[in-house]
């Protein structure tokens, strides 16, 4: 189900809404149930970021790093951070060797509990990247965090790191993320 608040241009005098599916082979698309109503003015918040760049010092390993990366969390929270985001394979940048599907690990998990630990002590989001294993499946995957998994998005590992891209979302979560590049 998909719901939200759009906002018009102050001087708009009629609306369009579209509805398009493609790629589906043997797909099938239900709409109905569409409702326009006017609601209060929704007020913007701010928010702040905290954008971690983290390299741990060779050698490492992915212990080792989730404790850097947790530390780095707890920094975010106290400077006020509504939102931590980390870089991408926190688990394997500077292991030596690393291969993802060598480290890879379930989630939700141990790392993942051990991430969402420090976003509920800080009170803030965190966004997270490493190797998820799913049986014999391995996906470079990004989990946004509050006190649970909150959502996530896998990537495959392809050969040298080439990606293509799944979504898996909890529609059950009233959390909606959309990051906007700053140019």
């Amino acid at each position: 189900m998909l719901t939200g608040v759009r906002m018009a241009p102050p001087d708009a005098c009629a609306a369009e809404l579209q509805l398009v599916a493609a790629w589906a082979s043997g797909g099938l698309v239900r709409w109905s149930g569409i409702e326009w109503a006017q609601c209060a003015t929704v007020v913007p918040r701010e928010i702040t970021v905290a954008a971690v760049y983290l390299r741990p010092q060779s050698p490492s390993t992915p212990a080792s790093n989730a404790e850097q990366f947790c530390a780095m969390i707890d920094a975010a929270g106290k400077v006020g951070a509504d939102l931590c985001v980390l870089p991408d394979a926190i688990t394997v940048v500077s292991v030596p060797d690393a291969r993802p599907a060598d480290i890879a690990a379930t989630i939700p998990g141990p790392l993942s509990q051990q991430l969402g630990h420090h976003a509920q002590q800080t009170k803030l989001y965190v966004v997270a990247c490493y190797p998820e294993r799913e049986g014999a499946n391995v996906y470079n995957t990004a989990i946004l965090l509050d006190r649970d998994l909150a959502d996530r998005k896998r990537w495959d590992w392809v050969g040298d790191f080439s990606q293509r891209m799944h979504i898996e979302r909890r529609p059950d979560l009233p959390v909606s993320l959309r990051v906007t590049p700053c140019r």
